[in-house]
């Protein structure tokens, strides 16, 4: 064989097996950045669980202060969207009120303050804009006043009308309803809102982020 071809092929075998190891070494700093970069979107919701059990907790704490301000809120709330959507609604002596002619009790787990809180914990936490936090909160907690109010409605329909699946509606489905919309609407608006909140980060630290770069 030519020694110069023997020569040659060796340095391109050489050359080859250090592209192999750019390669290799490409691809672990990518992975290791992806699963920072994961942590990092992780972290905000924890800390938005951490938050909403303690928020939780202080209003189990102070129950007493806080259920008749929530209750009443919560009465005059779907008094208000009654008279807005022309269904009969009356208030009750004592934390009653008459949807469709049936009679409900306000306690305080109806008033969906834990989906409130958690609105909360989730914008003070999220990795977005100030103006992002803001708004984005606005519209989730928006979104848990209007369909508390008309679970209100529709109890008030289905009781009246259907009692036999009341118990079921009220204590079951409303609530994987609510955890639904609340999870697809993060889903809906967080990507844009993080993306937003990653341009605007110094380019020190937005590389962090950039999970498939």
């Amino acid at each position: 064989m030519n020694p110069r071809k023997k020569k040659n092929e060796h340095k391109e075998k050489h050359i080859s097996k250090k592209k192999q190891e750019k390669i290799k070494r490409e691809e672990a700093r990518k992975k290791q950045q992806q699963l920072k970069a994961q942590r990092l979107m992780l972290i905000p919701l924890i800390k938005t669980f951490v938050l909403w059990i303690a928020l939780l907790g202080v209003v189990h704490l102070f129950v007493e202060f806080f259920a008749p301000l929530l209750i009443k809120f919560t009465a005059y709330s779907v008094l208000l969207i009654g008279k807005i959507t022309f269904i009969p609604v009356d208030f009750r002596p004592v934390k009653f009120i008459d949807v469709f002619g049936y009679p409900m009790q306000i306690v305080v787990e109806c008033t969906a303050y834990n989906y409130y809180l958690f609105s909360i914990a989730l914008a003070v936490f999220a990795k977005w804009t100030i103006k992002d936090k803001i708004k984005n909160g606005l519209l989730f907690i928006g979104v848990v006043f209007l369909m508390n109010n008309f679970r209100f409605l529709l109890l008030g329909f289905i009781g009246q009308y259907y009692p036999e699946i009341f118990d079921t509606l009220h204590d079951y489905f409303w609530n994987i309803i609510f955890a639904l919309i609340t999870l697809g609407l993060w889903l809906i608006v967080n990507e844009k809102s993080q993306n937003r909140y990653i341009e605007q980060l110094p380019e020190s630290k937005r590389k962090y982020y950039q999970i498939n770069e």
